[in-house]
């Protein structure tokens, strides 16, 4: 964990030090999130959600369209299922809300197509801090009439076995620029897994605006 932290302070301390260049550029954008849980022993879990993000692209030669990305996004995930337990005879409800915060480092590279239209395909890492993970069970004896329910709901970031509060991943993806307006697919992995015998990846779409 140490060695992952120096890691990103470094990466941090290099994109500081970066000179302003004319080729730098400002990015906001939104995406759709779909966060997928491997689960080890059990059926894999979906979280889908929404995205906010803010880039900063360094220029880091004023002959090669090669550049540095860094930023911040925050990240909303929910999952949701219900399914009857006939031995029981109860319906159970499960939900799961996810928020965590990540700062990118990519490498990306620029290639012009013409009429303000562009590529910029990228490859980087994930640094990842997750703030919120909590699991609710509702419990209904009676679905019809709604009677005799109950809840527990859990904080998956704490007590025994509890999952990860920082995860490092990779990611590429590409996007493409026309004028201001930007629209790119990414896919990453996250090296840290979310959880004892639970390993993470997401997948995303954004639409956004550079500046």
């Amino acid at each position: 964990m140490k060695k992952f932290l120096i890691t990103a302070v470094a990466l941090t301390a290099l994109t500081v030090t970066i000179p302003a260049s004319a080729q730098n550029y400002n990015r906001v954008g939104v995406s759709y999130e779909l966060e997928t849980w491997n689960v080890k022993h059990g059926d894999n879990i979906n979280l889908n959600g929404f995205g906010i993000d803010y880039i900063h692209g360094f220029g880091l030669s004023k002959n090669i369209p090669l550049y540095l990305e860094t930023g911040l996004k925050m990240s909303m995930g929910f999952y949701s299922d219900s399914y009857r337990d006939y031995e029981e005879e109860e319906k159970v409800e499960e939900n799961i809300t996810k928020m965590s915060f990540s700062v990118p480092v990519n490498v990306a590279y620029k290639v012009n197509l013409g009429n303000n239209m562009s590529l910029l395909p990228y490859v980087g890492l994930n640094f990842k801090v997750n703030a919120l993970a909590n699991a609710k069970v509702t419990w209904k004896y009676d679905d019809y009439l709604d009677l005799e329910s109950e809840s527990e709901t859990v904080n998956l970031l704490k007590g025994e076995d509890s999952a990860n509060v920082f995860q490092l991943g990779w990611h590429l993806g590409v996007g493409f620029n026309y004028s201001k307006f930007y629209a790119g697919l990414s896919y990453g992995t996250d090296f840290i897994k979310f959880a004892d015998g639970i390993n993470s990846s997401s997948f995303n779409v954004t639409l956004g605006y550079n500046f």
